[in-house]
């Protein structure tokens, strides 16, 4: 399996445009019969993010010419999924892509037998063995899909400053791997190789941190 993973863009400095252009260079890059997007992040559009971020922004934004979109809330275009490139977007729901995925088993299966997923922000984040979510005000991690075993990652990275939290997300789940990923930028990964060759996307930082190295 291969994973772009995206760190995410700063929508009110006008990163989403140039987002949206590397997604578009990936797919052009790996020329899918059909993109299955999982929207569950982003159902709820932040306010004043809504020409941005808001519905029928992938069939509007991304170059889908030869491609078949699919989209995870309908249940006939599950049906209709033959080995689709997947598209987890981000957004602040991030708990509610973890919940819908590991909830219903047709696309549990769809994603885990991918021969290529495509995430961004939290999309990324939940494609980790463990991801970081609030509770009472409070981060904690938390299990993500295990896609990227003994990962954990932070995406908008240098942009927020998480470069601490990733290490102490890091010795709290006890994970071998962190991975910090900044906005408009992305970390390549072939999980069949991992954590050996690693490529980047963008201009921005992808941080590969061990924890034998800070531990």
């Amino acid at each position: 399996m291969k994973l772009f993973l995206f760190g995410g863009a700063e929508t009110d400095q006008g990163q989403a445009s140039t987002l949206k252009k590397q997604i578009n260079t990936v797919l052009a890059e790996i020329k899918p019969k059909q993109l299955l997007h999982i929207p569950y992040a982003r159902v709820e559009v932040p306010k004043g993010e809504e020409d941005v971020w808001g519905e029928g922004w992938v069939k509007r934004d991304l170059n889908l010419n030869g491609i078949e979109l699919l989209d995870a809330r309908a249940k006939e275009d599950l049906d209709k999924a033959d080995s689709p490139t997947i598209f987890i977007n981000g957004g602040p729901q991030r708990d509610n892509i973890y919940e819908k995925i590991i909830s219903n088993s047709q696309l549990h299966h769809l994603t885990e037998k991918a021969e290529y997923i495509i995430g961004e922000s939290s999309g990324s984040m939940v494609c980790a063995e463990f991801r970081i979510t609030q509770k009472n005000n409070k981060g904690m991690t938390v299990k993500g899909l295990g896609i990227l075993k003994d990962t954990i990652i932070e995406p908008h990275y240098s942009e927020r400053n998480r470069q601490e939290a990733l290490r102490e997300e890091m010795k709290e789940s006890k994970v071998k791997y962190g991975i910090g990923i900044d906005s408009i930028t992305a970390v390549v990964i072939d999980t069949g190789s991992y954590p050996d060759n690693l490529k980047k996307i963008g201009e921005g930082i992808v941080d590969f941190v061990r924890i034998k190295d800070f531990l």
